[in-house]
This record gives C-alpha cells, structure tokens and sequence, in this order.
C-alpha cells in the first residue's frame, strides 16, 4: 500500500510517475 501513499501525494500527475517507479504496484491499481 505504499505506492497508494505516493499517488496521493503526488496527485494524478503522480500518478503515471509512482507507476513507472514500482511498476508492479501500477497493475494493482488497475492502470
């Protein structure tokens, strides 16, 4: 859940950002 963290902080630019970083963390969210 710490990617969850980050999208928060980060926003919905974050977003695509977090994504990048954990990669697997970005299916967990479904994008």
């Amino acid at each position: 859940m710490k990617y969850a963290v980050v999208v928060r902080f980060s926003g919905r630019g974050g977003f695509f950002l977090t994504w990048i970083i954990f990669g697997s963390a970005g299916d967990e969210i479904g994008l």
